[in-house]
């Protein structure tokens, strides 16, 4: 709904073959909503949003990009910072819990900014070789 709201245009694209991960769906399903409200509120009337997902056999890979204005430098050393923001109504906690979740997953996440450029965000998850059993 968002990104319909700002019409900005997201493009997904996922991997054919079955990705699994042992994950608690609700709190990454949070961190990752918000990487995507980040990246379309970032973005302009018209631009694309891009969500991807691939495996290998150890690794799940989700990479989300925009084509917004970009972070400096010295911005994007503190994102993970709890309660920076340059966002006129944000707390400055998305980011750091954003991290915190993955890091709760045995993952990682990065981020690289350009000016200009826009934004990446890769979050690398342990990946599963099959679907658990419930």
């Amino acid at each position: 709904m968002k990104a319909e709201q700002r019409e900005v245009i997201l493009s997904v694209d996922v991997s054919a073959n079955p990705v699994y991960a042992n994950i608690d769906s609700f709190h990454l399903g949070r961190a990752l909503v918000n990487l995507i409200a980040n990246a379309i509120d970032a973005s302009d009337k018209n631009k694309i949003v891009s969500i991807g997902l691939n495996a290998d056999k150890t690794i799940a890979t989700i990479i989300i990009s925009d084509n917004g204005s970009g972070m400096e430098k010295n911005v994007l050393e503190e994102i993970f910072v709890p309660f920076y923001t340059k966002k006129r109504d944000g707390t400055g906690l998305g980011l750091p819990i954003v991290k915190k979740i993955i890091e709760g997953h045995q993952g990682n996440i990065r981020i690289s900014s350009k000016p200009g450029e826009g934004t990446k965000a890769v979050v690398e998850l342990p990946a599963a070789r099959e679907k658990q059993r419930t």
